[in-house]
Order: structure tokens, then sequence, then C-alpha cells
């Protein structure tokens, strides 16, 4: 079963996504709410085979954050996650080593409910509404 962190400071996304993971049945999810508990985790006894990397959270220092995942264990993928980064900052993110880019977006119904909507290849993937 493939293992995943999932590193995000966003509870709300974190723990949404994951649970999406999980519900699959396909993935050992594992999550940190900061680069330091990320970079930890990946040293830890289960290999990790994808990292979802928040671009926006303690310790990333834009895309410094990359770069050091990717110097500490080489062989994971990494997918950046971002609702505040733009294209060019995926395209840098893309041509520093991540094997790709999620952006996802947080916005407020008419009702007031807040909803989380993840997009991939130009795909909605997943929502989420509270």
């Amino acid at each position: 079963m493939p293992n995943i962190l999932l590193a995000d400071d966003h509870d709300l996304v974190r723990d949404t996504i994951a649970a999406y993971l999980e519900a699959s049945g396909e993935f050992k999810v594992l999550t940190a709410s900061n680069l330091d508990e990320a970079l930890e985790k990946m040293g830890g006894l289960d290999a990790i085979d994808l990292l979802i990397l928040d671009y926006h959270m303690p310790g990333m220092n834009g895309l410094d954050g990359l770069a050091q995942a990717r110097k500490s264990n080489p062989a994971t993928k990494i997918a950046m996650l971002s609702g505040v980064a733009n294209h060019d900052v995926a395209n840098k993110a893309m041509e520093q080593g991540a094997d790709g880019f999620i952006p996802n977006v947080n916005y407020k119904h008419p009702d007031g409910h807040t909803a989380l909507v993840v997009w991939a290849n130009d795909k909605v993937v997943m929502t989420f509404s509270k």
C-alpha cells in the first residue's frame, strides 16, 4: 500500500484531503502541519511514496522547502499544493523538482458555507463544504 504524506498547515484542507485518500482504501496517509514535521516523518520508518506539500506553510520559505524535501528523500514523488500560488510559481516548482502541482481554492457559498475545491489537470477531483 503506497504511503502518502500530506503536509499542510490548514486543518480543513489537510484533514479533508487525508480523509478522502484514506477512504479509497488504497493509501496509508500520514499528515504534517509544517515543513519540519514533514521532513521528520520522511526520515521515519515508513518510506514515503508521495509527499503532497503545501506551498505556503510554516518553514517553506517559498520553494526552499521543496528543495529541502527533495534533498532529504530524492526518490519520493512530490506534488505541490497551493491556493495562492500562480502559474509562474507552479512552473518554477516543476522546474525545481516538483513532480506535480495541485491548485486548491477555498471560497464562500452564497449561503455562507465554506467550500474546498481541489483541481488536478483542469478537473475537479474533490469538493467539501462546511
